[in-house]
């Protein structure tokens, strides 16, 4: 009996995203994308700008292939934009 395993077929990634492209046995394809953004206070101590960091995280998110199946890991609550909600209407 011979079995069939996944397959790396691509990876990327930097110190803040990582992704894989994987070949699954039955031919479809997968892709895992792992994200961690620091806070600001460590970047800052690094001498490294949120941007820099942020656009390091888009540059791997975005240059994601269309897949059969998109799987996200990491810091989920990772921030993005704004620190803080803006609370309207109360």
């Amino acid at each position: 009996m011979v079995r069939n395993s996944l397959r790396i077929l691509a990876h990327t990634g930097n110190e803040y995203a990582q992704q894989v492209q994987l070949g699954l046995p039955d031919g479809q394809r997968a892709t895992i994308t792992n994200v961690y953004l620091p806070p600001h206070t460590s970047l800052n101590r690094r001498q490294i700008s949120n941007t820099a960091a942020q656009e390091a995280v888009t540059k791997i998110v975005t240059a994601a292939p269309a897949t059969n199946y998109v799987i996200t890991c990491g810091d989920l609550n990772a921030r993005c934009g704004t620190r803080a909600p803006k609370v309207e209407h109360v």
